[in-house]
């Protein structure tokens, strides 16, 4: 879904973020489609919950990103706002639990998004963006 806007429309940006949680409706409408091909399939709960986190924090990221770099003319409270409905949604929040970061994963956003402290959150989305470009 994010991967869909076109930076320079800024009616599209507004779409966006006014609709930043619209990608979990895909996400469980996979997860019920799985079910409903194979019910023996124990561990689809889990994983549709392990990518709505991974995915929510690739968002984040990224909405740091383009806000540092000043292309979606997202300002801090927007941003903030943003986050706070992010970390404030209950699906988010239960599927927490079933995050399994992989090796280059943040360990520390998940913790921090089931604290919803928005944030430390930003900052340390920041941070991982910063060096990232430091690592080349």
């Amino acid at each position: 879904y994010y991967y869909q806007v076109n930076i320079g429309a800024r009616a599209k940006v507004w779409r966006l973020t006014n609709n930043i949680l619209g990608y979990k409706k895909l996400v469980f409408s996979i997860g019920k489609t799985v079910k409903t091909l194979d019910s023996k399939i124990q561990s689809v709960d889990k994983e549709v919950g392990h990518f709505l986190v991974s995915f929510s924090i690739r968002v984040m990221i990224q909405l740091v990103e383009h806000s540092m770099l000043r292309q979606l003319g997202l300002e801090y409270n927007k941003l903030m706002e943003i986050f706070n409905r992010i970390v404030q949604d209950r699906a988010i929040q239960r599927s927490i639990e079933h995050y399994l970061p992989g090796p280059n994963d943040s360990v520390l956003l998940p913790r921090l998004i089931r604290l919803k402290l928005t944030h430390l959150i930003i900052l340390v989305c920041k941070f991982k963006l910063i060096f990232a470009k430091l690592k080349g």
